[in-house]
């Protein structure tokens, strides 16, 4: 026999999602918080979005060409050894169309 469960309605509204009792020592986080889509965009809006980002370390990047792609808050980013010894970063997206320009994790190019 099967039996499936329909998921209960998210039914907290945003002063409910933090509930800090101090004098019992308690603090909650309702479950709705951590799964609702406006919560997390203003996360990454304020967290990704006012500071600088550690993308990698130089040394993961020794050698003239080396390269690295990751997601750094949500960005889709290629972490870059220049032939003149300078490392940049780029956004991992043609401007043409978005589409992703470095689809291997790592490696080493010329260009």
């Amino acid at each position: 026999m099967t039996v499936l469960h329909k998921p209960k309605p998210l039914t907290a509204t945003p002063k409910d999602w933090v509930v800090e009792d101090i004098p019992a020592g308690t603090f909650r986080v309702n479950r709705a918080a951590l799964v609702d889509e406006e919560v997390f965009r203003e996360e990454m809006r304020s967290v990704f979005d006012r500071c600088w980002l550690y993308v990698g370390h130089e040394s993961e990047i020794p050698n003239p060409g080396d390269f690295r792609a990751r997601d750094v808050g949500n960005r889709p980013l290629v972490f870059w050894h220049g032939h003149d010894g300078v490392r940049r970063v780029f956004y991992n997206s043609c401007r043409h169309r978005g589409a992703l320009v470095c689809r291997v994790p790592e490696g080493n190019s010329r260009a």
